[in-house]
């Protein structure tokens, strides 16, 4: 049996539009996803500077001066709680050497492995970890050039997530399901200027 030129030249055309719609879905699936990260990375960003203010403000303004650490032992838990209050995010506080004395949500604190991340903020970096639906974010905040404390703010990624599954479920032959599964630890460090 012999195929005519006209469909053989139809069905290379067809596979070429089918491949070439399929490495442009990807490409703009990784460009959402990318421009997600970066607005996230920004509004964290802004987050942990408006906290630094606010923790600075209470530390210059109470009455006797005592040390940074005696400070975020007395006061951690209240900073947290008002902290998250005003960011809507779980906020935990640690003192320069990586110990709790503050969390919004002391009850609901799922135990995560983030002492790789956490290190990374006592070194004086920013730094975030996802694992799952979350992103963990950390953030040293510094008095005197020195590190007072660090802020783990804890966001959820799962509208991100939810958003890029209904565009991959609107591609031909695609159900929705979770596009992306973190399976392993996922580190990114940002430069400390942000």
């Amino acid at each position: 049996m012999r195929v005519s030129l006209k469909l053989k030249i139809s069905l290379a055309l067809a596979v070429l539009l089918l491949l070439t719609v399929g490495v442009l879905s990807k490409f703009v699936l990784l460009g959402i996803e990318r421009y997600q990260m970066q607005r996230l990375e920004k509004n964290l960003l802004q987050q942990s500077k408006m906290a630094q203010q606010y923790i600075s403000q209470n530390y210059l303004t109470g009455d006797e001066r005592i040390p940074p650490a005696n400070f975020m032992q007395q006061s951690g838990q209240r900073l947290a709680m008002y902290i998250a209050m005003l960011s809507g995010m779980e906020v935990v506080l640690s003192d320069a050497k990586g110990y709790i004395v503050g969390n919004s949500m002391p009850i609901s604190n799922e135990a995560k492995d983030v002492s790789d991340t956490l290190h990374y903020a006592i070194q004086g970096k920013i730094a975030y970890q996802i694992s799952g639906n979350s992103l963990i974010y950390f953030s040293p905040l510094q008095n005197d050039h020195k590190t007072m404390c660090i802020i783990e703010f804890h966001y959820s990624l799962k509208s991100n997530h939810d958003f890029l599954n209904k565009i991959l479920w609107l591609l031909p032959g695609r159900e929705p399901k979770d596009m992306r599964t973190f399976t392993k630890k996922e580190l990114k460090y940002l430069p400390k200027n942000g």
